[in-house]
């Protein structure tokens, strides 16, 4: 990292073992191409 920690203590907490992290951090979302090659959410089209 580019800037020093305050404190050299590491505060987090240990994983649990029946935990998989594969189910908590991921998104996804099913989109399609339109005929004009672009994709859209709620939010915002995107040209591809």
């Amino acid at each position: 990292m580019a800037v020093e920690p305050a404190l050299a203590e590491d505060w987090h907490r240990p994983v649990p073992q029946d935990l998989v992290l594969a189910d908590v951090f991921v998104l996804e979302h099913t989109r399609t191409v339109n005929n004009d090659w672009t994709v859209r959410n709620p939010l915002v089209s995107v040209g591809i």
